[in-house]
């Protein structure tokens, strides 16, 4: 169940997420959003590709992580 989640909030979430610095998504989301990248970051490769990916030009990713602080 949770790889599903997972994979949902990768392939459908995270483009919305960061451009909108989730701001529709619920508590939910933003606590399942917190712990991907907490987990994310200690693999900085794959934490780089993700960024890279979603947001190449570098301007939503701080918010996108503020956001999800407290979750």
């Amino acid at each position: 169940m949770a790889t599903t989640m997972t994979t949902a909030f990768i392939f459908v979430l995270i483009p919305d997420a960061f451009s909108e610095s989730c701001r529709r998504c619920n508590a939910k989301q933003k606590h399942m959003g917190n712990v991907f990248f907490e987990n994310l970051k200690k693999y900085p490769e794959y934490y780089d590709e993700i960024v890279k990916k979603y947001d190449p030009s570098g301007i939503y990713t701080d918010k996108l992580l503020e956001a999800f602080k407290g979750y």
